[in-house]
């Protein structure tokens, strides 16, 4: 799944990587620490171009309900399930990261991973448009594969630069493609970090610095 990840890039850097272009009015601060139920700098397509704009973490199952939030998709219940069906038709997103913390079955010590060239990752998403108007996202899981799997089943889904515009596409149905071929294998370093990470109202740099802890062979 993924519960927690990074994006600390100066906003210029970002909105570079893919030639983005920021929506009027939007406000939005590095963090080292982006937990769910708060915005998060998301990139849509519109009319051929790249948009960056804010969205709240967290799907409603229900319109207008106030209960729990549903953060994380699974990318082979996307066709399947009326609800994410919907979203996945007309509201699918990236989210850009550093990098997202992870914590082991079973020691549920928590883990950051990262690219090993400290490039940004594209998590696939999808997003739904409330009563109120406020955009609120899922971030798209798939099983996971690589240096992943020593902590954890599941990963965020991250998209291939080559995949990114057909997942945006909103005139074509290239993103079902994306949804049934095999996970692709994305590079990652895994490494140690404090426990620091697990209040989500901590922030700052010292949350993502290595800690000599071994990944358990068991984990």
């Amino acid at each position: 799944m993924c519960g927690r990840y990074t994006l600390t890039w100066p906003l210029a850097a970002i909105l570079k990587d893919l030639g983005v272009t920021p929506v009027a009015g939007m406000v939005w601060t590095p963090s080292f620490n982006i937990a769910p139920g708060g915005k998060v700098l998301t990139i849509v397509e519109r009319s051929g171009g790249l948009y960056a704009g804010m969205m709240e973490w967290g799907m409603s199952p229900h319109p207008g309900s106030s209960g729990r939030r549903i953060i994380n998709a699974r990318r082979n219940s996307l066709l399947e399930k009326p609800f994410f069906r919907q979203a996945s038709r007309f509201g699918r997103a990236i989210v850009p990261a550093d990098g997202y913390f992870e914590w082991a079955r079973d020691t549920h010590d928590p883990y950051r991973l990262c690219d090993p060239k400290r490039n940004l990752w594209y998590f696939a998403a999808v997003f739904q448009v409330g009563s109120d108007h406020l955009p609120r996202l899922a971030i798209v899981t798939t099983e996971a594969v690589g240096p992943v799997a020593a902590v954890h089943p599941r990963m965020p889904y991250i998209l291939p630069r080559v995949a990114i515009r057909p997942w945006l596409d909103r005139a074509h149905d290239a993103y079902r493609a994306l949804l049934t071929l095999p996970a692709p294998v994305s590079e990652a370093e895994c490494y140690a970090v404090s426990r620091a990470v697990n209040r989500a109202s901590d922030d700052g740099p010292h949350l993502i610095q290595p800690l000599p802890r071994a990944l358990s062979t068991s984990e």
